[in-house]
């Protein structure tokens, strides 16, 4: 990890500014957080941010799967119903 927390670290910076890994993907941004980060970017998702996201968009706790397969089924049936019922 770096010596500062994602929380003050600037969300952008400058792409000169990026500690690209020459071993890395063309473009990468690898050991911005240190050599040992497994999150990159997901390092901004802190305590406070998530509880704050929360605090503004959370309205009733009803929860979703994020499983796709369970979603690609859902809307394909929805949109099957809709469907039918214009032919109908």
């Amino acid at each position: 990890m770096s010596s500062q927390s994602p929380a003050d670290e600037p969300q952008t910076l400058e792409f000169a500014a990026l500690p690209l890994d020459k071993n890395g993907p063309h473009c990468n941004a690898w050991g911005r957080w240190g050599p040992d980060d497994q999150l990159g970017t997901l390092n901004f998702l802190t305590d406070d941010v998530v509880a704050r996201a929360v605090s503004e968009c959370v309205k009733t706790g009803q929860r979703t799967s994020l499983k796709y397969a369970s979603m690609v089924q859902v809307f394909a049936s929805e949109w099957t119903d809709q469907a039918l019922q214009l032919d109908s």
